[in-house]
């Protein structure tokens, strides 16, 4: 939102001397180039995992591989890092067997 009554920079584009702009207000035109906002945006989600809803309190089972994407031990970190983001903790087993690898997580508040 623009705040009302706060001054707008603006830039002045064309050129006073061109001859096609002979007659007019100078072929110029003002652009805005800039603006006061109220708050500082939020930013837009950029995670390719559904955290909110993996943190929803239960415990979930994800295969390495299919659920998240590189190693368990780096899933874990992101895992506890989006879950302090989140006001809480993240509870986490790694299991490897002849299934495969899986991580269990839950999330918690203290």
């Amino acid at each position: 939102m623009v705040l009302e009554g706060v001054p707008v920079p603006v830039v002045s584009l064309g050129s006073p001397r061109d001859d096609r702009n002979a007659g007019t207000d100078h072929g110029l035109t003002e652009v805005v180039v800039a603006r006061i906002i109220e708050q500082f945006p939020e930013a837009p989600a950029q995670s390719v995992y559904p955290w909110d809803d993996w943190f929803d309190g239960s415990v979930w089972e994800l295969t390495s591989g299919e659920d998240f994407k590189g190693q368990p031990a780096t899933f874990r970190a992101s895992a506890v890092a989006q879950a302090g983001r989140r006001g809480g903790k993240v509870r986490t087993r790694k299991i490897r067997d002849e299934q495969g690898e899986r991580l269990y997580l839950q999330f918690y508040r203290d």
